[in-house]
């Protein structure tokens, strides 16, 4: 191999830092007056992929919770990303994002069930490939006052590049003929795509919307949704989840005494028990000396 192709492909190689993160598949399924929705992906998902449920709901009444969130397979667990009630009144909303970072059984009729308490529910599910198995940025927000006729929200600090981002509405509105709109974003030039939207699934009339996309760049990311009657309350999430290759957000103290970034999956850092550990950038807690604590990433 002569020196411009060697020299082209190590070029390659370092811009190549992340993981190309890709939807491969999402379906959406919702119902008004149940507390249990059920849907099912077209195709098999693949192992080791990440399942990401994002969930809109709607309560006659206070204290609407989600009660469990689980598949028809043996051996995966959903866990809490994000979760916002809307603020105030006494119909409430919830919105909420759950995921099972990566499959460890997968056959069959892959079917997604979201059990809540009072509800009616509206939920879509995302099989995406190339994610870290740990988030980048989780943020919520939530009005209880009567609004306009739009609502945003933005993250509290940037991503690290090339992230998926899902967000998502439970919109509480008392009036008849509600439109919502598909969120639009000022962050980059990537737009969403709509992973469910419905203004009439809800009693009294509401609305649930999801959407997702792909950053190309490092960026603040937003949502900003408007629909064309004015609302009671909204609750919204935001979340970036990280795509594989990222490595942690703050560096730490090698075992060797050098400062460096994990990368997530190899090397020894100074641990919170006074042991070495390698930090996943999600739940291994490292001393990170920019921050002056211990964190996870």
């Amino acid at each position: 191999m002569n020196k411009f192709w060697l020299s082209a492909i190590l070029c390659l190689c370092s811009l190549a830092g992340h993981a190309a993160v890709s939807v491969v598949q999402t379906k959406n399924a919702g119902g008004a007056g149940v507390t249990s929705q059920a849907v099912s992906f077209t195709s098999t998902p693949s192992v080791g992929h990440s399942v990401i449920v994002v969930i809109s709901l709607r309560n006659i009444g206070s204290g609407n919770t989600i009660t469990s969130v689980t598949d028809n397979q043996t051996g995966n667990t959903y866990s809490l990303v994000a979760s916002e009630l809307t603020g105030g009144g006494s119909n409430q909303g919830r919105s909420a994002q759950y995921w099972c970072p990566s499959l460890s059984g997968a056959s069959g009729t892959f079917t997604v069930t979201v059990t809540t308490s009072n509800s009616s529910v509206y939920i879509g599910i995302i099989e995406a490939s190339g994610l870290s198995g740990s988030t980048d940025v989780v943020t919520t927000a939530n009005d209880g006052g009567t609004q306009a006729l739009a609502g945003s929200i933005t993250a509290g600090s940037a991503n690290t590049g090339n992230d998926l981002t899902v967000a998502n509405i439970s919109l509480q509105s008392y009036a008849t003929g509600t439109s919502l709109s598909d969120p639009a974003n000022t962050s980059s030039g990537v737009s969403y795509s709509s992973l469910y939207i419905d203004a009439s699934v809800f009693p009294f009339v509401g609305g649930a919307e999801g959407s997702y996309r792909v950053a190309t760049s490092t960026v603040t990311d937003n949502a900003s949704w408007t629909w064309t009657t004015t609302a009671d309350n909204y609750a919204m999430t935001l979340v970036s989840y990280k795509p594989a290759g990222a490595g942690c957000t703050h560096a730490g103290y090698t075992s060797g005494g050098a400062i460096a970034t994990p990368n997530g999956s190899s090397g020894s850092y100074v641990g919170k028990s006074g042991a070495f550990v390698t930090p996943d950038c999600s739940s291994v807690n490292y001393w990170q000396p920019a921050v002056g604590n211990f964190g996870a990433n």
